[in-house]
């Protein structure tokens, strides 16, 4: 495929920690309105907060 799918598709995902939440919520904050935004990453099974990240970037969570 020309937009690189199939090749993505057809390796093999790195092993998953047994630890790693199955459903992941991404919601973005303001640390301060109209000012500064952040993004906090929610395990979706136990609502408890994974991670902060410092702003709404797509790299951020990408990372």
């Amino acid at each position: 495929m020309a937009d690189g799918l199939h090749s993505w598709g057809s390796s093999k995902a790195p092993p998953v920690s047994a630890r790693a939440p199955r459903i992941l919520d991404i919601v973005a904050f303001a640390f301060r309105k109209g000012r500064t935004y952040g993004t906090v990453l929610v395990d979706g099974g136990s609502s408890g907060p994974v991670d902060v990240l410092p702003d709404r970037e797509t790299g951020a969570v990408a990372a």
